[in-house]
């Protein structure tokens, strides 16, 4: 085996060719899937050699049950524009943002209203920020958003207050409610995870290793009769056990301020038939969203699968997140985390151009994709979130999904008041992985340098993510620790002022606080709709685990270490969280709803377990110089990979890297 050091002249090559510019253009779309068989002539020998199933050639809809199944989102998405939402971004911005027809103008500008009563006045003068156009895209696929997004960008406390008072509106825009941006919250609502889970083996139902579409091999050549008649293989979840349409509605109820959604909001991968292993009822997706009769596909031609309400399209992202988030999306403005199905081979696309929070990349709608999108922090009067995009990291064997969940086999509480200590997820235990875990580890220390220092300007913070970086799982009969590489990223006070790790990735709550704060408390809600993972840990178990993760010091131990307080893990329901500050102790108390569907009316059910939030610092008398990168290396613990104190950003191709699949 060649030793890991091997490589390190070579990253320090790639560093250099990076500090130079030759790698800072955005990253090319890494679906290089060709959606459409152009060819006429391979559309005769596909048809030719493809015995048909019930007179449905292999390729059209129909093919796959399209119409015998329950209804999803409306296709007529236009009946609900102009659809308005606020995305709050780097230090405290907030971003307006209207979605309009792809051929529609946008608003010309911002304009100050009268008051309807006469009471609402603003005092003074006020700096008008211009609208912008942030892109506008069409029906071409694979990535077609036939869309128009216009947006503006709110700096100021006096531009928030006179938009959330109905004084500051797009001009000729009917707005029909008013989204409130706060600058201090008192209620904010967390969730994760909502997305259908929908993902075939192939794209086709037959066995092959095709290019990939939205991260998945198509099959569109080379049928056989066994192909044809065999069920879809994959992970399919039925539309009658997708509850985000109720649950969002509920969650708009609860009147939040701010809405933290950390991120997989697109599980859509795929069509999903009706004959399949899974006996799931989803096929409703499959419904062509217009693209069979448009002008873009020639005429004739064969589409593997059209896509429906499936994929890194708007289609998708309109079935999967936009409609059933409708309630929400009008209530609050959102922090929006990306997740590991909004990298670039799934919907990454979609997530740049909807969602996040940075200027976009020219206007032409699904062009492009990033692996990676730099930490930032959302700063109001008592407390800040420092959000982090890790959709890109290459987990242990791909991760959570291949752990071993079997009921009956997770560890039980000692009998000897003995501790067990969860094991690590260290990807350096398979070699093959050795260059994408030391390109991971180098972009996500930087990133927590830049989390650190954004920590330092309020004494409490919040750390959002995807992925939890303090939580446990039981795989097989052992309890395990994750995130490996963000535990890895760490130096020794890199969240002293960091009260909370939030985060979903693994389909279940899980809520942990640790003994005198040794370690943030850490809250996974990825519980919000997505296809939930059996969970089967033991309540029992919490108060003997001791986790001791992070860099190993020189002395053997490792920075981090704490003994869980109390816990819960629970993957027998959908829901979310709400944190409220309390107004008399400044603490943050978190209440845990569920969605009870046995009633006519789906309603909330607040879980008996509860748990405070101490305000912030965590650590006290703690050191508050920022680091740089020369620092690192000092900070209190040996960089894992051992290679001195470099530390450099760089954006790693995508041929090295896996993912994981959940």
């Amino acid at each position: 085996m060649i030793p890991r050091y091997f490589y390190v002249p070579l990253l320090l090559l790639l560093l250099l060719l990076v500090a130079l510019g030759i790698s800072a253009q955005p990253a090319e779309p890494t679906s290089d899937a060709t959606l459409v068989v152009t060819a006429a002539a391979e559309t005769e020998r596909l048809t030719a050699a493809s015995p048909a199933k019930n007179n449905v050639v292999p390729g059209d809809p129909a093919w796959l049950g399209v119409g015998e199944m329950m209804d999803d989102a409306p296709l007529d998405f236009a009946a609900h524009l102009p659809l308005l939402y606020v995305i709050m971004g780097e230090g405290a911005v907030a971003i307006p943002r209207v979605i309009i027809e792809h051929d529609q103008e946008c608003p010309p500008r911002l304009v100050l209203l009268p008051s309807e009563d006469g009471t609402k006045s603003i005092e003074g003068e006020i700096d008008i920020p211009e609208v912008t156009l942030r892109g506008v895209g069409d029906m071409e696929l694979p990535f077609a958003f036939p869309i128009k997004i216009c947006e503006t960008r709110l700096e100021t406390n006096k531009q928030k207050d006179a938009w959330s008072s109905g004084l500051l509106a797009f001009e000729g825009l009917q707005q029909d409610n008013i989204i409130r941006i706060p600058t201090d919250p008192q209620r904010v609502l967390l969730i994760a995870d909502t997305g259908l889970r929908v993902k075939a083996t192939n794209l086709g139902l037959g066995k092959c290793n095709g290019t990939k579409l939205y991260g998945i091999p198509q099959c569109v050549e080379n049928f056989t009769q066994a192909d044809l008649d065999q069920a879809g293989e994959g992970s399919f979840q039925g539309l009658d056990n997708w509850t985000l349409l109720d649950l969002m509605a509920r969650a708009a109820e609860t009147r939040p301020d701010l809405v933290a959604i950390m991120g997989d909001y697109v599980y859509r991968q795929s069509p999903c038939p009706a004959n399949s292993t899974a006996n799931a009822d989803c096929a409703a997706i499959n419904i062509p969203a217009n693209f069979a009769t448009n002008t873009s596909i020639p005429s004739g031609t064969i589409v593997n699968f059209v896509p429906g309400h499936w994929g890194d399209n708007w289609f998708g992202w309109w079935a999967d997140f936009f409609f059933p988030a409708l309630p929400l999306l009008k209530s609050a403005p959102i922090i929006a985390v990306r997740g590991n199905h909004e990298n670039c081979a799934r919907a990454g696309h979609g997530y740049l151009f909807l969602m996040d929070q940075a200027p976009y990349n020219g206007t032409d709608a699904g062009s492009y994709c990033l692996d990676y999108t730099a930490p930032y922090h959302v700063p109001f009067k008592n407390e800040q979130f420092l959000v982090m995009d890790d959709s890109f990291i290459n987990p242990l064997n791909g991760g959570i999904d291949h752990f071993n969940f079997t009921n009956g086999t997770c560890p039980q509480a000692p009998t000897d008041e003995s501790l067990i200590v969860p094991t690590s997820q260290n990807p350096y235990l398979d070699p093959k992985q050795d260059n994408a875990t030391n390109a991971d580890l180098a972009q996500f220390t930087t990133y927590m340098e830049k989390i650190r220092n954004f920590s330092l300007s309020h004494e409490t913070n919040f750390y959002l993510s995807h992925r939890p970086v303090f939580a446990v799982a039981c795989d097989g009969s052992e309890m395990t620790s994750l995130d490996w590489t963000i535990q890895q990223s760490l130096a020794a006070n890199t969240l002293d002022r960091v009260v909370a790790m939030i985060g979903g990735h693994m389909h279940w709550l899980e809520a942990l606080s640790f003994v005198n704060q040794s370690l943030p408390v850490q809250l996974v809600l990825g519980h919000g709709g997505t296809d939930r993972i059996p969970n089967y840990v033991n309540q029992d178990i919490f108060p003997y685990l001791q986790l001791q993760v992070g860099q190993e010091t020189d002395n053997g131990s490792t920075l981090f270490q704490g003994r869980v307080e109390k816990g819960i893990s629970d993957s027998r329901m959908f829901g979310f969280a709400l944190m409220d500050r309390n107004t008399d102790t400044k603490n943050y108390d978190v209440t845990f709803l569920s969605l009870n569907r046995t009633t006519s009316i789906p309603k909330l059910v607040e879980l008996e377990f509860q748990l405070t939030i101490k305000k912030g610092p965590r650590v006290t008398n703690s050191d508050t110089t920022r680091i740089t990168h020369s620092d690192i290396s000092s900070a209190g613990g040996r960089m894992p990979w051992g290679v001195g104190t470099t530390c450099t950003s760089f954006i790693l191709v995508n041929s090295l890297v896996t993912f994981g699949a959940w």
